[in-house]
C-alpha cells in the first residue's frame, strides 16, 4: 500500500501463535485425532484474530502518519498547503485502499473463511471417528467457525463504509481545491512538483518495505505451517506405532490367554476324565464288595443250613445207630488200603477161609461188607465192638490155637448180639 512508506518496516512481525505440543497419552488414537482438530481450530482462530488485529493496527498507524503530515504542510504553507495535504492524505487513504487491495483483502478474508470450512469438515469427520467428541463440542465449534466468519464479514463492510466515506471527502476536497487551483496554481506547481516527488519516493520505499514484509511474513507462514505439518506427522507416526505396539501386546495377551485357557481346559479334562475313572472305580469296588457281601452271606447261609444239616444228620444217625456193631477191620491183597467195616446186623455175609493164615475172605461177600468194597481174598486183620476194644486176627499159623479160637470166640459173641435179618 501507498502509505506504508510512511511508517517504515514494520517493528514486528506478524505473531504466529506457536503450535500446541500434542503429548503422548496412553489415550486412543481416535481421541489423539480429535484433541489435534481441537488445536488445529483453536489455531487458526487465534491467526485470524491476530491478522485482524495487525491490520486494524497498520490503519491506525497510516491515518496518524497522514494526520501528522497534514500538520506538517499546514505548518510551512499555509491554508493553501493544508487543501493540498487533505487532498493528498484523501488520496493516499484512498490508494491504500483501492479496489485491487480490497479484493486482496475479501479474497484473504475468503481464504481464510475456506481453511475454517475445510477445518470444519476435516474436523466433523475426524469427529465422526472419535466417538468421545460429543455433540455439545461439535455445535460449539461450529458456532465459533460462524461467528468467526460473521466478524470477518463485519470487517469487510467496516472497510467498504470508511472507503466510500474517504471517497466523499475526497469529492468534497476536490471540489474545494478545484475552486483555489487557479489562484494558486504558479506558486504551488514548485512545490506541488517536490511533494509528488517526495511521495512517489515515499511511495516506492513503502512498497519495498510492504514486499519484504509480505516476504517475511510469507516466509514465516510457509515455516510455521511446515513444523505445523512435521509435528503432526509425528505425532500420526508416534500414534500408529503405538497403535501397532499396543495392537502386539494385545495380540500377545491374547495368545497367552488362550494357550493358559487350553492348558486349564485340558488339565480340567483330564482331572474329570481321573474323577471318572476313580468314580468307575470307586463304582466297581463297591460292586465287587457288595457282591462279595452277598457271596460271604451266601456262603454264612449255606455254612449254617449245612451245619443244621450236618448236625440233623449226626443226630438222626446217633438216633438210628443201633445199639450193637460189631467192626472188622479188613486189608486189601497187596496191603495197600485198609476198610473199617461196621456190620450193624447178621448174617454178616462174610466166608472165610481158614487153610492158610492169614485168614482171608473166600467167596465173593455180600451185604455190608460188599458195599463198603471188601472184595475176595481181603485179609481179616481185627475184630471188636468199637475202636478201643479191638482184637487182632492171627497173621501166622506160628501163633497160638487158643489165641485164634478166643478171637474167633470174641467175634461169635459179637456176631449174636447183632439183629437177625432174613434173607
Amino acid at each position: 500500500p501507498a502509505m506504508l512508506a510512511t511508517l517504515g518496516t514494520p517493528s514486528t512481525a506478524v505473531p504466529t501463535p506457536a503450535m500446541p505440543q500434542i503429548a503422548e497419552t496412553e489415550e486412543p488414537k481416535a481421541k489423539q485425532d480429535s484433541n489435534y482438530a481441537k488445536a488445529t481450530y483453536t489455531l487458526l482462530l487465534e491467526r485470524m484474530a491476530a491478522d485482524r488485529q495487525h491490520v486494524e493496527s497498520m490503519i491506525s498507524r497510516v491515518k496518524a502518519t497522514a494526520s501528522k503530515g497534514v500538520a506538517k504542510i499546514s505548518g510551512r504553507q499555509g491554508a493553501s498547503a493544508k487543501s493540498q495535504a487533505k487532498s493528498l492524505c484523501t488520496t493516499e487513504a484512498q490508494d491504500e485502499f483501492s479496489d485491487g487491495e480490497r479484493r486482496e483483502a475479501l479474497q484473504d478474508l475468503d481464504q481464510e473463511v475456506e481453511k475454517v470450512e475445510s477445518l470444519k469438515a476435516e474436523k466433523a469427520q475426524k469427529t465422526d471417528s472419535a466417538p468421545d467428541l460429543s455433540d455439545t463440542e461439535r455445535k460449539a465449534a461450529e458456532k465459533k467457525a460462524a461467528e468467526a466468519k460473521v466478524a470477518a464479514e463485519k470487517t469487510a463492510k467496516e472497510q467498504a463504509a470508511a472507503e466510500k466515506k474517504a471517497a466523499a471527502e475526497k469529492a468534497a476536497a476536490e471540489k474545494q481545491a478545484a475552486a483555489q487551483k487557479a489562484a494558486a496554481e504558479k506558486k504551488e506547481a514548485a512545490e506541488k512538483a517536490a511533494a509528488e516527488k517526495k511521495a512517489a519516493a515515499e511511495k516506492a520505499a513503502a512498497d519495498k518495505a510492504a514486499a519484504e514484509a509480505e516476504k517475511a511474513a510469507a516466509a514465516e507462514k510457509a515455516a510455521a505451517e511446515k513444523a505445523a505439518a512435521a509435528e503432526k506427522a509425528a505425532a500420526e507416526k508416534a500414534a500408529s506405532e503405538k497403535a501397532a505396539t499396543e495392537k502386539a501386546e494385545k495380540a500377545a495377551r491374547e495368545k497367552a490367554a488362550k494357550k493358559a485357557a487350553e492348558k486349564a481346559l485340558a488339565e480340567k479334562e483330564a482331572a474329570e476324565k481321573a474323577l471318572a475313572e476313580m468314580k468307575a472305580a470307586k463304582e466297581e469296588a463297591e460292586r465287587e464288595a457288595a457282591e462279595m457281601k452277598a457271596k460271604a452271606a451266601q456262603w454264612q447261609r449255606e455254612k449254617e443250613a449245612a451245619e443244621k444239616k450236618a448236625e440233623k444228620e449226626r443226630k438222626a444217625a446217633k438216633k438210628a445207630e443201633p445199639k450193637n456193631k460189631l467192626l472188622i477191620v479188613f486189608q486189601s491183597p497187596d496191603g495197600k488200603e485198609r476198610k473199617t467195616v461196621t456190620f450193624t446186623r447178621r448174617p454178616l455175609g462174610v466166608s472165610c477161609n481158614m487153610d492158610s493164615m492169614p485168614i482171608v475172605v473166600g467167596e465173593l461177600p455180600s451185604g455190608e461188607a460188599y458195599e463198603a468194597g471188601v472184595r475176595e481174598n481181603w485179609v481179616l486183620c481185627q475184630v471188636g465192638n468199637d475202636p478201643s476194644n479191638m482184637r487182632n486176627f492171627p497173621r501166622s499159623a506160628a501163633e497160638p490155637y487158643s489165641s485164634v479160637q478166643e478171637t474167633f470166640k470174641f467175634l461169635g459173641q459179637l456176631t449174636k448180639e447183632l439183629p437177625q435179618v432174613s434173607s
